[in-house]
């Protein structure tokens, strides 16, 4: 089974999360952050973020195909002296949430023991996003018109 693309992205959430501090917690630029109540241009209009969040993507960093190269580089990023991603400042819910995309069905999905135990050190879930398609829906999409 062909794989197509896989990622992942590390999920920060909480009402009171100011991105600007989990980002000096952090050392890393998040790539996409909101506070809660901001307001964010969407489409022709904008919207009100409803939560406070930081977001850390694997995509356009991890050059690989295995899911799980795109865990552990999340991971990486995570400083070894940190505890719960839950106890830092404002952030009530962490994850990591994985984005699994196959030709056809039948592809399966390990995760190994070591990066769950390690997600559970830091208070990770895991949400996984698979996605399949067919040669077929291929095609239809390569005659859709940009």
């Amino acid at each position: 089974m062909a794989q197509l693309n896989s990622y992942a992205s590390l999920c920060l959430y909480g009402n009171d999360l100011l991105p600007t501090e989990i980002t000096k917690i952090l050392h890393q630029e998040p790539d996409s952050s909101q506070t809660k109540g901001e307001v964010i241009p969407c489409g022709d209009g904008e919207r009100i973020a409803q939560v406070g969040v930081w977001l850390l993507e694997s995509r356009g960093r991890v050059h690989s195909a295995e899911l799980i190269d795109h865990i552990e580089f999340l991971l990486d990023n995570i400083p070894a002296e940190l505890e719960k991603l839950t106890s830092l400042p404002g952030v009530e819910s962490a994850y990591i949430t994985c984005f699994f995309i196959v030709l056809k069905c039948g592809h399966h999905l390990i995760l190994e023991d070591r990066l769950v135990q390690e997600c559970s050190k830091y208070g990770l879930g895991i949400n996984i996003d698979a996605y399949s398609f067919t040669e077929d829906d291929l095609e239809i999409q390569s005659e859709c018109p940009d």
